[in-house]
């Protein structure tokens, strides 16, 4: 049954935003560099778009007269592809959709748009103390709830929440966002997002304190769960997160998660690490374990470990390889184990490219299944 979720949930892989935990190797230590929500995922800062045009992405597109000018390319990074008439506010878009085969499934190739998603963020006071952050998605129904008869709604609020910068290392944040928890790698399909609940609709309404100064990063994350859900379902407890920078592009972390609902008790941990090696080069390293024990019947500990490795090949081009192991169940035998090589590649801002593939194996001594393998691509557009 498990095998069959993670495959099901490859249809769903999305993305929320443009920078990604890999960019460590640009000397980028914490998400707060680039966005508004300090932990990262969601709309960019103006910073977070400059860097982006300037640094990380191809510039094939741009006509000769800009290419070559930081300044211009920064200026053009806007939502309106300049700066924004109104200094307070700030507007942003996605869209992204996927192709998936899987090769002698005799099943059909598919185009799915997995996402489509509006943003606003109003910001006030000097160095934006202040900011006011909304944002609206679709997102398709899933493939394992479709023809359930169920009503299912395709628009929700991805987050909305409040922030405040009472100093430069101390803010608070206060809504409906993403759990605090292990490496925000983009791709949802991992066993590291997978199993501690932290998907690509696992927001949770709760309060964010958040600290950062020189190399130490703390996160403190009390929640009620997703107010959108019926109450008895909601878990509700708190996340806690540590990051240290133990060099200029390297960083080790740690998480812990405790919370409960009428159903379940939830318990989880992670170490982390992150490394960059030459511009553009990373590694990400990531084991957790997660503890699931049921109002009725025994509890069940699932144990994970996520690598990734990025190569930068060429300006916005990169190559992405992935290893993962998963035990659904410590206590018996099993192991999860999916490897994807894949390429992905930034043309010009706005725009990203991406394919992969994935080969996805069970290894038991009491029984024996064929290799999964399946192919994807992904375009992904933002303004």
């Amino acid at each position: 049954m498990i095998r069959v979720y993670l495959l099901l949930s490859l249809f769903l892989i999305g993305v929320k935003s443009f920078a990604y935990p890999n960019y460590i190797s640009y000397g980028y230590q914490s998400c707060m560099s680039c966005h508004f929500n300090p932990m990262g995922n969601g709309p960019l800062t103006d910073y977070g778009r400059s860097v982006a045009a300037t640094e990380l992405t191809d510039r094939l597109l741009w006509p000769e007269s800009i290419r070559n000018d930081d300044e211009k390319l920064a200026d053009k990074s806007g939502f309106f592809f300049g700066k924004s008439p109104i200094n307070w506010l700030r507007p942003s878009a996605s869209y992204r959709g996927l192709y998936y085969n899987m090769p002698g499934s005799g099943q059909p190739s598919k185009w799915i748009n997995m996402d489509a998603s509006a943003a606003l963020v109003a910001k006030f006071f000097n160095n934006d103390k202040l900011i006011i952050v909304g944002q609206v998605s679709y997102a398709p129904r899933p493939v394992e709830t479709q023809g359930d008869g169920k009503a299912y709604s395709e628009m929700r609020s991805r987050e909305h929440y409040i922030g405040y910068r009472f100093t430069k290392s101390f803010g608070v944040y206060a809504g409906l966002m993403d759990k605090a928890f292990g490496i925000r790698v983009p791709d949802h399909i991992t066993f590291s997002r997978i199993l501690t609940r932290n998907d690509q609709d696992d927001q949770t309404h709760g309060v964010l304190l958040h600290y950062l100064q020189g190399n130490t990063e703390i996160a403190l994350q009390p929640f009620v769960g997703n107010l959108v859900q019926e109450k008895n379902v909601r878990q509700q407890g708190y996340t806690t997160q540590i990051g240290y920078r133990t060099g200029e592009t390297t960083r080790l972390g740690a998480s812990y998660s405790s919370s409960k609902s009428d159903f379940a008790t939830l318990n989880m941990y992670s170490l982390d690490a992150r490394t960059g090696f030459g511009k553009g080069n990373s590694l990400l390293v990531e084991v957790g374990q997660t503890m699931t024990k049921p109002e009725l019947g025994d509890s069940v500990t699932n144990r994970y470990v996520f690598l990734q490795n990025q190569w930068l090949l060429h300006r916005g081009l990169s190559s992405i390889i992935t290893a993962e192991m998963m035990q659904p169940d410590i206590h018996a035998n099993g192991e999860i184990y999916r490897f994807g090589p894949g390429i992905q590649y930034f043309p010009t801002y706005r725009m990203e490219l991406r394919a992969d593939i994935y080969d996805t194996r069970t290894h038991s001594s009491t029984y024996y299944t064929d290799d999964t393998w399946m192919v994807t691509g992904q375009v992904h557009l933002w303004f």
